[in-house]
């Protein structure tokens, strides 16, 4: 039985999906990022009396916002890749858990 046979079949979208639909959230999410946090850091902004501009002051703070987002998200993803990747190969053949059948 050959569990990865496909790996090398099929077209680029098939091969790549999981990287191109996680590239797609990404998009969507610093759109969204954009969009709505703009809202609220000029609300704080008038309320400490600060710069509204949008250059540099907010993307600064949209750079930052979606770097913490991006650490957490990333680590996120790779558990759950890391974990399913664990569970689909234990007891294979592959894996050296002879003993351990699933």
């Amino acid at each position: 039985m050959e569990i990865n046979r496909h790996r090398k079949e099929g077209s680029f979208v098939r091969r790549h999906s999981l990287s191109i639909a996680l590239f797609f959230v990404f998009v969507a999410q610093a759109v969204i990022v954009w969009f709505t946090g703009y809202a609220d850091w000029r609300g704080d902004q008038l309320i400490q009396h600060a710069s509204v501009a949008i250059w540099p002051d907010y993307l600064i703070h949209w750079v930052y916002e979606m770097a913490v987002s991006l650490v957490a998200d990333t680590y996120g993803a790779l558990l759950l890749v890391l974990f399913a990747k664990w569970f689909y190969e234990k007891g294979s053949p592959e894996s050296g858990d002879e003993n351990d059948s699933g």
